[in-house]
């Protein structure tokens, strides 16, 4: 028995393994796409076994009696890995987030830092909703923001002192994005976490706040975000209140609570259905 792959118009793969009634020891397997819409029921392939066959891979296949086993691709397995059904997937996409240089972050009376996050970013799943949008639900295991260090930080013009760091770790980081509007809209909670060597280490100050598009105020800062332009490139603005922690020195020396506002340069591509 020939097994051809069809060569027409692809619109999503879904692979079979085919078993010939007539000798079971013999398996084959070929990746194959639907011509125009995908079956909504993978069931539906097993009916008309022989003629369905034969007219969607317009005779390039020589086939006697055969038993049709469907089986999803990796597309398919990773979004029913995810808990996402069958007519669910044809809304989900992969998402794929870069951090830029030009990044600010201020609190309180103090200047601003000026930051280069350039190398970090991370991955994410993203819904098509009915209202054109696109729920974002980035994964925070992987998604990496550069610390604020004297390689990527400068305070007043200058490097940040080789002595203190302070390491961004995400705990959330998901909202909406609209793809005809450009505005983008992301809820974002993170453990900023200060350290002078290994001499001075206090717990983490604990950010919550949406970084947007648009156009932030608060009483002491205010910030105005650049929406998603023709490269997925655009800038995010977010105000938050930083409350006091266990530590009376950062308290002190922070005024806490106080106003903080984040600034991030950010490349947000939708890169391929799932």
């Amino acid at each position: 028995m020939k097994l051809i792959r069809n060569q027409c118009s692809l619109s999503r793969p879904l692979h079979y393994s085919l078993v010939s009634t007539q000798t079971r020891s013999h398996l084959l397997s070929i990746n194959y796409r639907f011509c125009g819409t995908p079956h909504q029921n993978p069931k539906l392939i097993c009916t008309s076994l022989t003629s369905n066959i034969q007219r969607k891979i317009r005779g390039n296949i020589e086939i006697d009696k055969w038993d049709v086993i469907t089986n999803f691709t990796v597309h398919a397995l990773q979004a029913e890995e995810s808990g996402i059904t069958r007519g669910e997937e044809e809304t989900v996409c992969r998402v794929k987030l870069q951090t830029l240089d030009g990044c600010r972050l201020g609190i309180g009376i103090y200047p601003d830092f000026e930051y280069n996050a350039e190398g970090g970013g991370g991955d994410g799943v993203g819904e098509n909703l009915s209202d054109g949008r696109v729920e974002i639900r980035f994964d925070v295991g992987s998604l990496y923001i550069p610390p604020l260090t004297y390689q990527t930080t400068k305070f007043l013009g200058l490097p940040l002192p080789p002595i203190l760091s302070i390491s961004i770790l995400p705990q959330a980081f998901q909202g909406f994005m609209d793809q005809d509007t450009g505005k983008v809209e992301l809820n974002f909670r993170a453990n900023f976490c200060f350290q002078m060597l290994s001499l001075y280490k206090p717990p983490p100050l604990q950010v919550e706040t949406v970084l947007t598009t648009e156009e932030v105020t608060g009483k002491m800062r205010n910030g105005k975000g650049q929406r998603l332009n023709s490269e997925g490139c655009c800038k995010l603005v977010g105000l938050a209140t930083v409350v006091p922690i266990n530590d009376s020195f950062l308290n002190t020396f922070l005024n806490l609570p106080t106003e903080c506002l984040a600034d991030l340069s950010a490349k947000i591509l939708l890169t391929s259905t799932l």
